[in-house]
């Protein structure tokens, strides 16, 4: 207890603002995911092509295209069966590029709380400490 006593206001201000840092930078964190415009990266939010659930998706789509076109067109050496198998494809391969998948990007979220909390602590101490160095050699040429 007599250790608490020693914090002075400043000391307790740098507490209080360290416990709410995070909190602050977590409802940011949170509200800049979930508002997240598709396709455009933000501080904490980027956008990314999960590539196996693409090519996934778009094998399956492309099969399921392709049995469309054999049963349709069941002469597989028919012109009509080529430009469809080759429309199945073209198709396949443009909607694979509409999957985008968000992602928080974790690392920066953690630089930007506990990062920003350790360095400014250890900043403000370094600037107090210097002070009272600089103010201690005024105050030793007086005597």
């Amino acid at each position: 207890m007599a250790a608490v006593r020693r914090i002075n206001g400043w000391q307790r201000i740098g507490i209080v603002l360290s416990v709410l840092w995070p909190i602050i930078v977590s409802v940011c964190a949170a509200y800049d995911y979930h508002h997240a415009i598709q396709g455009y990266d933000s501080v904490f939010v980027v956008w990314t092509y999960p590539t196996q659930q693409i090519e996934a998706d778009a094998r399956r789509q492309q099969d399921r295209q392709f049995a469309i076109c054999l049963e349709k067109y069941p002469d597989k050496s028919g012109l009509e069966h080529l430009h469809c198998m080759a429309d199945a494809k073209a198709a396949s391969e443009a909607t694979s590029s509409v999957f985008l998948e968000r992602r928080l990007l974790w690392l920066r979220f953690l630089s930007l709380t506990g990062g920003s909390i350790v360095s400014s602590w250890v900043l403000v101490y370094l600037v107090v400490w210097a002070a009272r160095w600089i103010a201690r050699g005024f105050r030793l040429d007086r005597t």
